[in-house]
C-alpha cells in the first residue's frame, strides 16, 4: 500500500476522531470527551492491526473479514454485527483484497458511528466471474446524494474510489428510519 493510502485511512478514521476530541476538550471538557478519546484509541488499535497487509496474506481475506465482523460484534454491545461470507480466498489479487477489506471496514465503522442501528449484516457471494458484497443495517438511514455532495463527507467518496479501483459498481439505498443497504459487485482477477 502506498503512503497516500495510509494517510487516507488514518485521516478517515483517526483524523476525524481526534478533531472531535480536540473540539470537545476545548469547548465542553465533559465525559463525552473521554468517550471520544476511548473511541480514538480503539480505532488506533484496529487500524494498527489492519494496516499490515500480511494479515490477509497469512490467514486469507475470508478469515480476515470474518475476524473483523467478530471483533466489531464483540466490542460493541449495542449492535449485532454478523455475516454470511463465501470463501473468496485466492479469487482476488492482493490489492483487490485490501480494497474489499477497507470497504467493509469503513462501511461497518460508519454504521456503528452514525446509523443508530441495532444490527448490521455483511454478505459476500461469488460467481464464476464476479464478487458481490452487500452491507445492510436497520438504522435511521440518510440522504445519500446530500451526504455525498457534502465536502466534509469523505467516507462515501473513499468507498466510491475503492469501488472504482475494483472496476466495480456500487448502489446505495437508504430509507429514513428503515436502514441502509450498500451493494457492490466487481470482477474477479
Amino acid at each position: 500500500m502506498k503512503e497516500k493510502e495510509y494517510q487516507k485511512d488514518l485521516h478517515d478514521s483517526l483524523g476525524q476522531k481526534l478533531l472531535l476530541v480536540k473540539n470537545q476538550v476545548l469547548i465542553n471538557k465533559d465525559k463525552k470527551s473521554c468517550e471520544l478519546v476511548n473511541e480514538a484509541i480503539n480505532e488506533i488499535r484496529i487500524i494498527s492491526k489492519n494496516l499490515q497487509p500480511n494479515q490477509i496474506k497469512q490467514i486469507g481475506i475470508t478469515k480476515s473479514i470474518e475476524d473483523l465482523i467478530y471483533e466489531l460484534d464483540s466490542h460493541y454491545s449495542t449492535i449485532l454485527v454478523f455475516g454470511d461470507i463465501d470463501n473468496i480466498d485466492h479469487l482476488l489479487n492482493p490489492k483487490q483484497e485490501l480494497n474489499l477489506y477497507r470497504i467493509i471496514q469503513e462501511s461497518l465503522n460508519n454504521i456503528i458511528k452514525h446509523s443508530k442501528a441495532d444490527s448490521a449484516q455483511v454478505i459476500i457471494n461469488e460467481t464464476s466471474k464476479r464478487v458481490y458484497l452487500s452491507i445492510k443495517d436497520n438504522g435511521i438511514g440518510f440522504n445519500y446524494h446530500e451526504k455525498y455532495q457534502n465536502p466534509n463527507s469523505i467516507g462515501l467518496k473513499n468507498l466510491k474510489s475503492r469501488v472504482i479501483f475494483l472496476k466495480g459498481l456500487i448502489r446505495v439505498r437508504s430509507i429514513m428510519n428503515k436502514g441502509t443497504t450498500i451493494e457492490i459487485s466487481f470482477p474477479k482477477i
